[in-house]
């Protein structure tokens, strides 16, 4: 496909340059979408660097004591339910370490999710973009 549009632009200078056609003038409108088209695939390449180190972060997963990868805030929270669960069931203390260790676990579980689905919709979209851009420059 590239070949062909490298032959057509070809063709279409050779023609120019021999003065069998006219030359193609460049309206100010067309310019303006070229600089504007210019403008979006520089920030696109931005934001998919920014998301990929963005999404590296967010998912990145610690060993913990069992030998079981987790995210940090997950290991906080299976850390916080075993220790509320070291306390008697009427202790105060012990239901609060509890209920903010399953808030944490569940928390990890939205953010493995929230990942997930940034990786699949938004960054491959991304990635699709930059491509289109990068054929349409060529």
């Amino acid at each position: 496909m590239n070949v062909n549009k490298k032959l057509d632009r070809f063709k279409q200078w050779a023609g120019e340059r021999m003065g069998g056609e006219i030359k193609t003038n460049v309206s100010d409108d067309f310019k303006a979408l070229e600089v504007e088209m210019g403008l979006r695939h520089e920030g696109m390449e931005r934001l998919q660097k920014s998301m990929t180190i963005y999404i590296k972060s967010l998912s990145k997963r610690n060993e913990a004591e069992d030998k079981e990868k987790s995210l940090p805030v997950a290991y906080l929270g299976s850390t916080m339910i075993s220790h509320g669960e070291d306390f008697e069931n009427d202790s105060e203390f012990g239901n609060c370490l509890i209920s903010m260790g399953r808030t944490n676990e569940r928390i990890g579980r939205m953010q493995e999710t929230y990942v997930a689905n940034a990786t699949t919709s938004w960054l491959e979209s991304l990635e699709r973009s930059l491509a289109q851009m990068k054929e349409y420059q060529a």
